[in-house]
Parts: C-alpha cells; structure tokens; sequence
C-alpha cells in the first residue's frame, strides 16, 4: 500500500462510515484485548502489517535486481549439452587436416564448458548497474516513507481511539448525574415541589444522552477495528484497546523555517524522487550506450561423441577447445534506439517535474501542520478554561434547583453546556495530540525513534 494518504483523512472516512450505518449495532460481547501504550502498537504494526511487509519484499526485489546488474560485469561460465539424431550419418568433428579419418554416426552427442568475459560494452553494463542501484536506494526511501506513513496512521488511530474514550467518559458522568437529578426530581415530585413535567424533561434529556451513548459506542469499536487492521490483525478477533494519551515531545513552531530546511533534507518520499530522476538520467545514459559495439572474450572446450555402442577402431568421443573474440555492432535498428531515447529523455522530464511537485507539497504540508498545531494549542487553552467554568455553572444550577430557587430548563441547560465543554476538550487535546505528530511526520523526522524513546 501507498502510505502516504493524511492520516487524518483516513480518520473522517471511519466517522462517515459511522454516520453512514445507522443500522450497525455494538455487541456487548465484542471481543477486546489487554490495553496497549502507542508503542505497543507501533510495534505490532510494524511487524505485521500486510501492506508494509509487501513494500519490503518489493525493495528486497530491488536489491536483488542491482546484484544481478552487477553480476553481468563479471566472467559467465556456461556448461551446455546436446543431442541429434539424423536418418544420415552425421560427421563426429571437422577434420584436421586433409585425408583425416573422421567417425560418422546417426547419434551424436556433445558437452561444451564455456566462459566468456565482457571486454568493451560501451558504457551500457555500467549504466545498467548504476540505475539497477539508483532504483534500490529509491526503494529503501520508499520503504522508509511507507514505514512513517504507517506509524502516522496507526498514532492517529491511536489517538481517535484516546479521544473517543475520554467521550464515553464525559457521556458516562453525564448520564450518572441524570440519575441522580432523576432521583431528586422523583422525590420532589412525591412532596409536591415540582411538576411532573419536571420529571418528563429529565427522563428525555437522559434519554437523548443515552443514545448519544450509543452513537458513541459504535464509532468507538469502528476506531478499534480501523486500529486493529492497520496492526494487521482480523477485525473480526479482539479488538485492541488503547490504554491512554502517550506523552509526546514538545514542539516548538516559532521557527518555520528550520522545519521546511528538515523536512527538505529528511523527507524519504523528497529523497526518494531524487533518487528516480538520477535513475531516469542512468537510464538514459544506457540507451545511448547501447548505439556504441561490444566485444567479448570467450573460451570454448568441446567434447562430442557418438550415442551407437557399435564396435570400431575409431574414438568414441573427440574433444577440443576453442578461443576468441566476438564484436557486435549495431548498424540499423529501425528507429528503435531513437524511439528508446526519446522515450528515456520523457521519463527523465516526467521524474524532474514530480520530484519538483513534491517539494513544493513539503513546503506547503510543513506550513499546514504547523498552522494547525497552533489553532488546535490555542483552541486546547479555550477549551480548558471553559470546561472549568462550564462544571462551575453546572454546579451552582444544581444547588440552585435543590434549593428551589431555579427551573429546572436551567440545570438541563447547564448540564448540555458541560458535557459539550467536556466534549469540546477531548476533540482539542486529541487535535494538538494528532497536530504534534503530524508536524514530526511533515518535517521527515523517524517517528518511531521521536515517538518511543530508546528506539
């Protein structure tokens, strides 16, 4: 898999999925597991992912197409054998010399040990080896990339699933409170105090919670099983559950550009394109070593014999060796060189231009990411503050209700402001969270070393 789609992207998708299946239900017997920290997790992604551990065997395929293109600078050695049968008796060997009795037969069989050795190839082996190797480099970046792409994705899974408990939390006091109003309001009731429809409003603002609950519920075993499959576990076995916010290193955004000088020297996708343009450009080199001659060396010994078992004074077998030089020149190729030039030039403009784009998206995706970590900081301290004055307003509306002294429209009122202050809260520090993360991940830094110390 290509890993480099936003994790945060790959996070909107499981809630649309969420909104989208209202006829999806949570089981209360879902399989779970033993909680996990991020590095846990990390880990076990790493290890086992499907789409990480096909990027891998694809750069071992690189690496091993660069031994073969080395390999061919080398001496060859050939062992080749065969056999033919003609209904007219074939000659054993040529004759040496006029008058040489030679043996005749309809079998004939022969073994020929051969080596040849590259003298000149024009340039061509040489260039095949370079871009062989180029594409191998290329191919450790690529898989670099996809390794970071991954543990963006599963610290972003990781996260949603943090902030969606600290939901289920905040839901869960609320509905706890709701009881307790609920026993109050009855017990005010039984003595006159309230109306009934006191009581009503408290039964359908618990209701209404409840189901929000739910909601909840589901998105958060959705999360689970998007976790569970970045791990490359079966969504359908016990589900991973997270076992908090990991704490993560600061990141000072004030300067700007010491990021984009990292990100530019550090990004593997940025490292990687570069590499497949100087691949593009030894590929070009290449087809214009092929208009040049080759010559070779070689060195041929031979035994060939007769198959009958008929009986005669000649040898069965004659062996002999023979040496020399083979040239080939290219005179006229109907335009298939050109073709194979201009079309080496096409993909050496198509490698500079990509590696150009892309560039131009490491300076805008560290500019974003930036940008984003200090709205989510800023909107964290604005959350906090009214988080604490949210629970401050809920408790006096509920002495104030106690005491009679309010209605208890105010104290529901109070009690929704807190629980979507409490909500306001998880999605903020989940944001700066995921924001921290995602600006490490822009600027080409290793995330599993800058996530799990010691790595």
């Amino acid at each position: 898999m290509n890993w480099r789609s936003d994790a945060r992207v790959s996070w909107l998708l499981m809630a649309a999925l969420a909104l989208a299946s209202p006829a999806y239900t949570v089981s209360e017997d879902s399989p779970t597991a033993p909680s996990m920290t991020l590095a846990d997790c990390v880990g076990e992604a790493l290890a086992n992912n499907p789409s990480l551990r096909a990027d891998a065997a694809r750069t071992s395929a690189f690496g091993h197409a660069a031994d073969t293109a080395r390999a061919a600078r080398f001496p060859r050695i050939d062992l080749i054998s065969d056999y033919s049968y003609s209904d007219r008796p074939q000659r054993q060997v040529q004759p040496s010399y006029p008058g040489e009795i030679i043996r005749f037969d309809n079998d004939i069989a022969q073994a020929i040990a051969e080596i040849r050795v590259p003298l000149f190839s024009g340039g061509r082996l040489v260039a095949r080896q370079r871009a062989a190797e180029l594409a191998a480099a290329a191919g450790r970046f690529n898989l670099q990339g996809s390794r970071q792409d991954l543990v963006l994705n599963v610290t972003a899974a990781y996260l949603a699933a943090a902030e969606q408990r600290s939901v289920m939390e905040a839901i869960d006091a609320t509905l706890d409170a709701l009881r307790e109003q609920k026993k109050t309001a009855e017990a005010m009731k039984a003595v006159g105090r309230i109306a009934p429809l006191d009581l009503l409003k408290v039964e359908v603002r618990f209701a209404a919670v409840d189901q929000r609950r739910s909601k909840a519920a589901r998105d958060g075993e959705l999360i689970h099983m998007h976790l569970a499959a970045l791990l490359g576990r079966d969504p359908q076995g016990p589900l991973p559950q997270v076992s908090g916010v990991p704490t993560l290193p600061p990141m000072d955004i004030s300067n700007k550009e010491a990021f984009l000088a990292e990100a530019l020297a550090q990004s593997p996708g940025l490292n990687a394109l570069r590499l497949e343009a100087a691949r593009r450009r030894a590929e070009l080199a290449l087809v214009r070593a092929e208009m040049w001659p080759s010559l070779d060396a070689f060195g041929r010994w031979t035994a060939r014999g007769v198959v009958s078992s008929a009986y005669s004074p000649l040898p069965d077998y004659q062996a002999f060796f023979t040496t020399g030089v083979s040239l080939r020149l290219p005179l006229w190729t109907g335009g298939e060189l050109a073709s194979r030039r201009r079309q080496a030039q096409a993909l050496l403009d198509e490698s500079v231009e990509r590696e150009r784009a892309f560039r131009l998206q490491v300076k805008e995706r560290v500019q974003r990411e930036a940008a984003a970590l200090a709205e989510a900081s800023d909107r964290s301290g604005v959350a906090d503050k009214a988080a604490g004055q949210a629970r401050e307003a809920f408790e006096i509306e509920r002495a104030n209700y106690e005491l009679g002294r309010a209605a208890v429209n105010d104290l529901l009122d109070a009690q929704a402001a807190l629980l979507d202050a409490e909500l306001a809260l998880a999605q903020a520090r989940h944001d700066v969270a995921y924001s921290t993360v995602a600006l490490a991940w822009a600027a080409g830094r290793d995330l599993e070393k800058w996530l799990i110390p010691g790595k």
